[in-house]
């Protein structure tokens, strides 16, 4: 793997980070952005670590990985990789796929619970469109979601196209994830006007002691103790939203 300076100062900032948040890992661009700026911005009250590496290539996704994403255990993961062999033009689409399908395995294998975005690459490059007919392929035999950025018809900033693009990750309506001991959980609130829904209430769905089903429906906003719940540490819940608006 290549020496990515970077990725020492990621290693130090984990030690500090929260799990069951969201990570961007990409290349090219992604390492720029002022995404959180963007998400205090819009009141999603929501935590996302950006991970990129402007240089960061496919071939070595694997290894960073390791070193710097799995140890954050995220609840979702961003990928955003291929921008550099897009534009080094001396790799091929089926290389393209096959590593980006490696990278995939081993993130299923490390962060089983989590759900993995795959955004496409920007289309104002050269070839884009190649690598990113592959990638709908990949996103589909992955069971990953595909997210896909438009800047071609944009005027907006590189930050707001990709912040718009992203956005939906922090709007599923349905959120799996095994619970940390000490940890809490709030049901979070989103703006109507800014984001196209409006978070009203969730229900959250887990299995008591015995096994048997159970839910709790908490208003948007409220702070939820698993604890209270009677829940143990590594239980699965599942948070599900009650929208007034289709996202």
């Amino acid at each position: 793997m290549r020496n990515y300076n970077r990725s020492q100062e990621y290693k130090l900032l984990n030690k500090c980070a929260q799990s069951n948040k969201i990570v961007l890992a990409g290349s090219g661009i992604a390492e720029e952005l002022y995404l959180n700026e963007l998400i205090e911005d819009y009141d999603l009250n929501q935590k996302l670590y950006n991970r990129s590496i402007a240089d960061l290539r496919i071939e070595d996704a694997v290894q960073y990985f390791e070193k710097c994403i799995y140890e954050l255990k995220p609840m979702k993961i961003l990928i955003y990789l291929g921008e550099n062999e897009l534009t080094d033009g001396n790799v091929s689409v089926e290389k393209f796929s096959e590593q980006y399908k490696w990278l995939l395995y081993n993130v299923h294998i490390n962060l089983p619970s989590a759900q993995i975005y795959i955004i496409e690459l920007r289309d104002d490059i050269e070839g884009a469109k190649l690598y990113n007919s592959e990638l709908h392929k990949i996103a589909s035999e992955y069971g990953c979601i595909l997210l896909n950025l438009n800047c071609l018809d944009s005027d907006d900033s590189m930050n707001m196209i990709f912040f718009r693009t992203i956005k939906r990750s922090f709007l599923d309506k349905n959120v799996s994830f095994n619970i940390k001991k000490d940890e809490k959980y709030t049901i979070y609130a989103y703006n109507k006007g800014t984001t196209g829904a409006s978070v009203k209430a969730a229900t959250v769905e887990y299995k008591d002691k015995d096994g048997k089903p159970q839910s709790e429906t908490f208003e948007s906003g409220y702070r939820f103790d698993p604890e209270v719940l009677g829940l143990e540490a590594d239980t699965k819940i599942t948070i599900r939203y009650v929208l007034t608006e289709e996202a």
